[in-house]
């Protein structure tokens, strides 16, 4: 994968609503997945307006 100067060259899109509950497993199997790589990751977790603490939980991974 070509990555542009400066960019990751790999992005994960994770759409969450209200996913306190599951992202954090899913965060942490990501982590292992990607640990190995020889790449620059980034991971963008877009909240669709969470009531409970899913951005809470994003912020403190």
């Amino acid at each position: 994968m070509t990555s542009q100067v400066g960019g990751p060259e790999l992005s994960v899109v994770i759409a969450a609503f209200d996913a306190e509950a599951t992202l954090g497993e899913q965060l942490s199997a990501l982590a292992v997945q990607v640990a190995d790589l020889d790449a620059d990751v980034e991971v963008l977790v877009c909240d669709n307006g969470s009531r409970d603490g899913t951005v809470e939980l994003v912020r403190r991974l």
